[in-house]
């Protein structure tokens, strides 16, 4: 519950709505879990991806240009 309330502030939104015979979402809850349900099937689509290489050794490379970060200010 901890992690719920600490959500709760990090978003400034209550997720659900508490009573003493239990909890409901609110409108932003159900459009969180929403949210929250399509990257819990990422991570799992992801998981099973990567399954399919266990054993064999992959090389990824990712470059950036140094000039990147700056780019939004740079006049066009």
């Amino acid at each position: 519950m901890k992690q719920i309330n600490k959500l709760e502030q990090e978003l400034g939104v209550a997720l659900f709505t508490r009573t003493s015979t239990g909890v409901t979402l609110t409108p932003a809850g159900k459009g969180f879990k929403g949210y929250a349900e399509q990257i819990v099937n990422l991570v799992n689509q992801a998981l099973v991806a990567s399954h399919q290489y266990s054993g064999q050794r992959q090389v990824i490379r990712l470059s950036t240009s140094l000039m990147y970060p700056s780019a939004p200010f740079m006049a066009t």
